[in-house]
């Protein structure tokens, strides 16, 4: 009778070991799957309240994409800044306006290219270790070894379980995929060997290239699409994103309009509590990157 109880003990406990590494392989973050990563070394990322992902590229300016305001256009919506966790943001800076742009008309793949918003904060952050601005890349998609070009992506993507803190991830990147040929739009290449993926809340965020940044997290594009040409495979549920393309919008081919953009909009400047150091480190910053 001893050795039947203890029999038992042991496959009650077998049974509840096996459940825990079921949860455990279920819960697995997929960048949603890279790694976690600190924002100090990635202080360009923000998150944004409308489940998105963004990168700080002037004091004042967030860039991300256009899908995220469709329906938000900038009201009540904040970026929070100077961590590695979107709930404990050291800094939330409302959103003044919102410019989308003009080209991105509906969630299609034929204006992923424009999948592009620039965010204008209420005012300007002071730079700091976490608080950095990340440079875009000026020049073509590189002519040469056009599929195999290593960069990274962060990301506070959603998981199978809620997350909040920020991944990373690397890639190989092709211009165009599968039967997507537009070289406007980046993809994912087909040799990469780990099967983690973007996925929702990842989008808006931007792909760095050689510390530049080099095209925004746009969509998910259903593999099936290539076969069936089915447009409403855009967009579709977290549980698709293993199955899919990941599209990125080049933001090269959209540089005019974002500066152009920024220079209608006067500076605000920042206040008065913003030390001379910060301002120093905005100005020797703009004179380091325009050398580049």
């Amino acid at each position: 009778m001893l050795v039947i109880k203890f029999s038992y003990k042991i496959v009650v406990l077998l049974l509840k070991l096996s459940v825990l590494a079921v949860k455990c392989v279920e819960n697995k973050v997929r960048t949603t799957g890279g790694d976690e990563v600190d924002i100090t070394e990635v202080p360009y990322t923000v998150s944004i309240s409308t489940g998105c992902t963004g990168a700080l590229i002037k004091p004042q300016w967030v860039l991300s994409a256009a899908h995220c305001f469709t329906d938000y256009k900038g009201k009540n919506v904040t970026v929070g800044l100077g961590a590695a966790d979107r709930a404990e943001s050291q800094l939330n800076i409302e959103i003044e306006k919102v410019y989308v742009h003009p080209k991105y008309i509906n969630d299609s793949v034929e204006v992923v290219p424009y999948d592009i918003a620039l965010l204008k904060l209420a005012e300007p952050v002071e730079l700091s270790e976490t608080v950095q601005l990340l440079q875009l890349e000026e020049t073509e998609w590189p002519a040469v070894d056009t599929s195999h070009r290593k960069c990274t992506l962060t990301g506070f993507g959603d998981n199978s379980y809620y997350n909040t803190r920020l991944h990373m991830s690397a890639y190989n990147f092709s211009q165009g995929c599968d039967c997507i040929k537009d070289n406007r739009i980046i993809c994912i290449s087909d040799d990469n060997e780990d099967e983690d993926s973007p996925c929702y809340g990842d989008t808006g965020g931007l792909l760095v290239c050689g510390d530049k940044g080099v095209a925004i997290t746009s969509n998910l594009l259903l593999s099936s699409y290539c076969i069936t040409g089915d447009v409403d495979l855009i967009g579709e549920s977290l549980e698709q994103c293993e199955d899919a393309y990941v599209l990125f919008s080049h933001v090269q081919p959209n540089l005019d309009w974002v500066k152009n953009t920024i220079a209608k909009e006067p500076d605000t400047y920042l206040s008065s509590t913003a030390s001379r150091i910060t301002k120093k480190s905005i100005r020797y910053y703009d004179i380091l990157t325009a050398s580049c």
